[in-house]
């Protein structure tokens, strides 16, 4: 029997039956935040090898309850809390003709995750960044098991690769879990659209280049779809996809507001359609370049950015804060008069971004890869370096 301990707090967090983050999804894409206090949890301590360790032979698996999200080792200020295998179990609900994707926000460091005792998929790009799996449809319409495992232990193939440092590197199910519905068999025959980015296309700011991002990354061929700014009609298109992605130059956006920083920090949405599900997204136009002096410019005029290095650090939540947490951090913000923040050193809480966003407040964010070497990467990595 593997031996097990419950370390950590349970923490409320502000939850919904839908994410309360962007994008936002509306129509036939039903989207199901699978967060809340009712984990089935337990942390291993015996177990060498997580890569191929078989949840199924380890008896009393998972014995505790914990809050997801939450960390592994968010213990009493001023202790670092433990290293091991943590097992988080739920169940789920999915209609026998329609497939899914289970989208994490963040699983620390090496993630595993099996459905129905079956794994579907594993992560090893440690905490902090996002990934999804796709789960087929059920043969039932009884609740399906969620199982993930996640080791946060540093090894020499998952990050973070890296030990030291200023910080202390969080592990388990740090952020929200979502359960995306995808399509029934019988419905529409072309993929949904999984994420749709905007970018401003020059210094005009009047228009953007956009990027779907299809949810079968295999599709090729014509491609139909309902686009749209802001509360505008949205306009029927057609584009080409080749492996999942359509391109769009130049897309006009009709009354183009400026963002201005935190004076005046107007954002605009996208919004497109396809066999009646929607994703909306939420975009700035800004333009930042430097001028003859070498000075930052935004829009053409020079800023000098004023703030601080943000760490996402709690000592009762660790790396998963609760909402009220990220409100009290972005009131110091703004009374210091902040401009400009870096999160150190690894991608944010969509939680955090959208709140400054909303601020006005320009934010540089980093990958989790100090001291990563081209060995780390494997055999046919050479062709990125």
């Amino acid at each position: 029997m593997s031996a097990f301990t419950l370390v950590g707090v349970a923490v409320a967090h502000s939850l919904d039956t839908a994410p309360a983050f962007w994008p936002k999804y509306s129509g036939n894409r039903k989207v199901t935040l699978l967060d809340g206090a009712s984990w089935e949890y337990g942390l291993h301590f015996d177990i060498a090898d997580s890569v191929g360790v078989d949840p199924s032979k380890l008896a009393n698996l998972t014995p505790n309850k914990t809050a997801v999200p939450s960390c592994i080792d968010a213990v009493a200020p001023g202790y670092a809390g433990p290293r091991g295998v943590a097992f988080y179990r739920t169940t789920f609900s999915q209609a026998a003709d329609t497939p899914a994707r289970l989208w994490f926000g963040a699983c620390s460091f090496y993630c595993r995750v099996f459905v129905d005792g079956v794994q579907v998929g594993e992560h090893r790009a440690g905490g902090y960044v996002a990934f999804h799996v796709d789960v087929p449809p059920p043969s039932s319409t009884d609740a399906r098991e969620l199982l993930v495992l996640a080791d946060n232990r540093f090894n020499s193939t998952t990050a973070p690769l890296h030990t030291g440092g200023d910080f202390w590197h969080y592990g388990g199910l740090m952020r929200s879990v979502a359960l995306h519905e995808l399509r029934p068999k019988t419905s529409v025959t072309l993929p949904w659209v999984w994420r749709a980015y905007a970018l401003p296309s020059d210094a005009a700011l009047d228009a953007v280049n956009v990027t779907l991002v299809l949810d079968d990354a295999k599709f090729h061929g014509r491609y139909s779809f309902h686009l749209g700014f802001d509360d505008n009609a949205p306009a029927w298109l057609e584009g080409k996809a080749n492996n999942g992605i359509v391109q769009l130059s130049r897309v006009k956006v009709p009354s183009p507001r400026v963002w201005k920083g935190v004076a005046d920090p107007q954002l605009h949405t996208l919004n497109v359609s396809v066999g009646g599900g929607t994703v909306m997204e939420r975009f700035a136009l800004r333009w930042w370049d430097k001028d003859a002096n070498g000075r930052l410019t935004l829009n053409g005029d020079a800023l000098k950015l004023h703030g601080w290095n943000h760490h996402t650090q709690w000592p009762d939540t660790g790396a998963a804060p609760t909402d009220a947490q990220l409100d009290a951090d972005l009131a110091l913000l703004l009374k210091a008069g902040t401009n400009y923040v870096r999160g150190a050193h690894y991608p944010q809480d969509q939680r955090w971004l959208d709140r400054l966003d909303e601020h006005g407040i320009a934010m540089w964010e980093e990958t989790l890869g100090p001291r990563a070497i081209r060995a780390h990467f494997g055999r046919d990595t050479a062709q990125f370096f």
